[in-house]
């Protein structure tokens, strides 16, 4: 039985990075590459919001008022209740076994698109 998430071919990509990484010190390198990235996204965001008057002192404020845990709860029972799936699982060394001459499941990988997306 094939489980099915909502992730997307960029997704699915970026997994398919992972079965490069043979280290620790190339996980934490990939990670913070990973998260500067985001923390450079977030920033540029902003800079757009405070310039075009969308965001504010007052509207900071706000925020810092609000209690956002409920928020964050919702959000993670609703991701919880997603499935990986079963060619995610297998890059992961998880899910079913693919064939030896499949390099990094990339014919594995195709062919779930290809279902996928018919």
């Amino acid at each position: 039985m094939e489980q099915t998430i909502g992730l997307n071919a960029a997704q699915m990509d970026f997994l398919q990075l992972l079965a490069h990484i043979k280290t620790t010190e190339e996980l934490e390198e990939l990670s913070q590459v990973v998260s500067d990235y985001y923390a450079r996204k977030a920033e540029e965001g902003m800079n757009h919001l405070w310039e075009t008057g969308q965001w504010s002192k007052e509207k900071d404020e706000e925020v810092m008022k609000t209690h956002l845990r409920h928020h964050a709860r919702t959000v993670n029972k609703a991701a919880a209740k997603e499935e990986v799936p079963d060619i995610v699982l297998s890059l992961l060394g998880a899910g079913t076994h693919v064939a030896d001459d499949d390099l990094n499941a990339r014919k594995a990988y195709n062919e779930y698109l290809e279902e996928k997306y018919k």
